[in-house]
Protein backbone atom coordinates (compact mmCIF):
# COMPACT_ATOMS: atom_id res chain seq x y z
CA UNK A 1 0.00 0.00 0.00
CA UNK A 2 1.50 3.63 -0.72
CA UNK A 3 1.67 6.58 1.46
CA UNK A 4 1.33 9.45 -0.28
CA UNK A 5 2.44 12.68 0.91
CA UNK A 6 0.86 15.94 2.31
CA UNK A 7 1.90 17.41 -1.31
CA UNK A 8 -0.06 14.85 -2.88
CA UNK A 9 -2.98 15.34 -0.90
CA UNK A 10 -4.73 17.29 -3.62
CA UNK A 11 -2.99 15.46 -6.48
CA UNK A 12 -5.36 14.35 -9.24
CA UNK A 13 -4.86 10.77 -7.76
CA UNK A 14 -6.52 11.80 -4.61
CA UNK A 15 -9.37 13.85 -6.42
CA UNK A 16 -9.85 10.36 -8.19
CA UNK A 17 -10.07 8.25 -5.17
CA UNK A 18 -12.78 10.68 -3.68
CA UNK A 19 -14.54 10.97 -6.67
CA UNK A 20 -15.13 7.05 -6.56
CA UNK A 21 -15.84 6.82 -3.00
CA UNK A 22 -18.61 9.54 -3.27
CA UNK A 23 -19.77 7.66 -6.38
CA UNK A 24 -20.21 4.20 -4.79
CA UNK A 25 -21.68 5.80 -1.35
CA UNK A 26 -24.32 7.07 -3.60
CA UNK A 27 -25.44 4.03 -5.55
CA UNK A 28 -25.08 2.32 -2.62
CA UNK A 29 -27.82 4.71 -1.07
CA UNK A 30 -30.16 4.55 -4.14
CA UNK A 31 -29.67 0.61 -3.90
CA UNK A 32 -30.82 0.99 -0.48
CA UNK A 33 -33.74 3.01 -1.58
CA UNK A 34 -35.03 0.68 -3.69
CA UNK A 35 -34.94 -2.69 -2.31
CA UNK A 36 -36.39 -0.70 0.56
CA UNK A 37 -39.27 0.55 -1.69
CA UNK A 38 -39.50 -2.89 -2.92
CA UNK A 39 -40.06 -4.41 0.34
CA UNK A 40 -42.89 -1.84 1.05
CA UNK A 41 -44.46 -2.79 -1.86
CA UNK A 42 -44.35 -6.40 -0.70
CA UNK A 43 -45.89 -5.95 2.58
CA UNK A 44 -48.41 -3.55 1.30
CA UNK A 45 -49.23 -6.86 -1.14
CA UNK A 46 -49.23 -9.09 1.46
CA UNK A 47 -51.89 -7.03 3.83
CA UNK A 48 -54.05 -6.18 1.30
CA UNK A 49 -54.19 -10.59 0.57
CA UNK A 50 -54.85 -11.24 3.91
CA UNK A 51 -57.68 -8.75 4.11
CA UNK A 52 -59.30 -10.09 1.49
Amino acid sequence: MLVWGDSDRDSEHARRIRKQKLRCQWFARRLELKARARNVVLETKKLLNKER
